[in-house]
């Protein structure tokens, strides 16, 4: 099933005569995605066929109620922003997408270069909001993905492993330390009856 920001974008692009609606089934859902500020819609060969400002996506999927969160990053940011904002740690911002496309057209309206510079101000704004929602989600993937309002989350206690007691040794192997310690003068000729006896279970 098709996500929404792809649909969203599929049905901007038809809007605006991008294409028709009997060419969407030659758009690639799997070739498209968020590049930079823009969602980019590709044909099956790859070929870019519209590029849609990422406000007027997200703008119209608010219009039509749609969930924002689509894939499994998507809730990773979902729920990692959701943690952040529960203990007050700063969540990223980024420059709304009406609000950037308007300054753009303002700026290239007025003259050319504020217009550009403008630009160039969204785009990093852009790349700036995307490492750093990356190194939230890694911060809170390394917190254990706590639920909201746990800084952590605690680790499980490990099984308690018991350690067995060793095996005893062989009579064979006690004998031959027996006579070892006899050897060495470790132990008299008494002891090592005794020991020995012991041993043997006599």
């Amino acid at each position: 099933m098709a996500n929404d920001d792809f649909i969203s974008a599929l049905n901007i692009a038809i809007e605006r005569g991008d294409f028709t609606s009997n060419q969407k089934s030659d758009i690639s859902e799997k070739l498209s995605g968020y590049e930079g500020i823009d969602y980019v819609l590709r044909d099956q060969s790859g070929k870019v066929v519209a590029k849609i400002n990422q406000g007027l996506v997200i703008g119209k999927m608010e219009r039509e109620g749609k969930r924002l969160v689509s894939n499994s990053s998507d809730s990773n940011q979902a729920a990692a922003i959701k943690w952040a904002t529960s203990i007050g740690y700063p969540v990223p911002t980024k420059m709304g997408g009406c609000l950037s496309t308007f300054l753009v057209v303002l700026g290239l309206c007025a003259y050319v270069l504020p217009g550009v510079i403008i630009l160039l101000l969204v785009w990093n704004n852009g790349r700036q909001y995307e490492r750093d929602m990356r190194a939230l989600i890694e911060k809170w993937i390394d917190a254990g993905k706590p639920e909201p309002g746990m800084k952590t989350r605690p680790v499980e206690q490990l099984e308690k492993i018991e350690e067995k007691p060793a095996a005893p040794p062989s009579t064979e192997t006690r004998l031959e330390e027996l006579a070892s310690m006899k050897e060495k003068g470790l132990i008299s000729q008494e002891e090592y009856e005794t020991l020995r006896k012991k041993a043997l279970g006599l």
